[in-house]
């Protein structure tokens, strides 16, 4: 493993993993990502194992936004 990622665009924060793997390619570990549920990056498809973490005040109001 070489570097971690910088800074997430759009608000969010690394929770844990983000390192760059030192291989060739472009490879990153399997990183947990806080962000807001209504980033534009949200909506994107990704090719590489990122989870999005979201934060609710009132769960039930946001589950079905979210649908």
């Amino acid at each position: 493993m070489c570097c971690k990622l910088g800074r997430v665009s759009q608000g969010g924060k690394i929770l844990t993993g983000g390192l760059v793997m030192e291989r060739e390619g472009n490879y990153v570990e399997p990183t947990v990502v806080e962000i807001s549920h209504d980033a534009p990056i949200v909506r994107e498809e990704l090719f590489s194992p990122i989870l999005y973490v979201f934060k609710f005040q009132v769960l039930y109001k946001n589950l079905f936004a979210m649908q």
